[in-house]
């Protein structure tokens, strides 16, 4: 059972085609404490999660943490995500992913506990399948090794926070969006019957994490001036 988990993870990040297209609709979601999703409010007008750089939420270390979050319409769960990571700015980098005894703890499974973050989840993600990312910076280079991914653990994984990665602090003001690199590819989940879902084929969503030197709640405000508008 191992090595047929270990296999499918493999051919999911090298080949993004595999099984059939998943009836089923999935979201990954770029994220980071404190930001709030706006409409219409990511770079070229897409949805996208929002947060002032001067907001960003540092840990003890003095980084910032950058979140995936995972979801599928499928409620009996999900067998794989991936995504490579790119950004429209520089100086966007990251740190190792933790390790302990083959278990690379970034992902949220059995052993998240352990993580150096505390009070993260077990959603039921492979933390012994999951690609490691060693430190570097935006854009990732991709598959097989500069990915973030794996499969599921002992059962298909559930909606919420699949992954993690340490962001070393930015120089504010900045402002940059960070998503799926390139854009709109690169990017898949599997539902609990091992198909997929793409952007390509219209059922994968990647909202983008966009770090402004504007509050977000300017922004969120901004969003809500042609309602007002309207409604005189």
């Amino acid at each position: 059972m191992r090595g047929s988990l270990i296999g499918l993870v493999v051919a999911l990040l090298a080949v993004p085609v595999y099984g059939q297209i998943s009836a089923y609709s999935a979201t990954i979601s770029i994220e980071t404490p404190g930001s709030a999703f706006v409409a219409g409010g990511g770079c070229q007008g897409q949805d996208a999660n929002v947060i002032d750089c001067d907001a960003l939420e540092l840990n003890g270390s003095g980084n910032w943490y950058l979140d995936i979050v995972v979801s599928c319409s499928d409620t009996s769960g999900m067998s794989a995500f991936g995504i490579t990571l790119g950004s429209d700015c520089g100086d966007i980098c990251y740190l190792d992913m933790e390790e302990m005894m083959g278990n690379i703890l970034n992902y949220c499974g059995a052993y998240s506990g352990y993580a150096s973050r505390p009070g993260m989840p077990n959603n039921g993600w492979s933390q012994a399948d999951g690609i490691r990312v060693m430190a570097g910076c935006l854009p990732m280079a991709g598959p097989p090794d500069d990915t973030v991914g794996t499969i599921y653990g002992t059962a298909p994984a559930t909606d919420g926070l699949a992954a993690w990665l340490e962001m070393t602090p930015l120089t504010c003001p900045v402002c940059c969006c960070i998503g799926a690199c390139p854009p709109d590819t690169g990017a898949y989940v599997g539902d609990s019957g091992y198909e997929r879902c793409e952007v390509g084929y219209g059922n994968l969503t990647v909202i983008p994490l966009c770090i402004t030197p504007e509050p977000a709640s300017a922004l969120l405000l901004l969003v809500g001036l042609p309602l007002l508008r309207r409604r005189r």
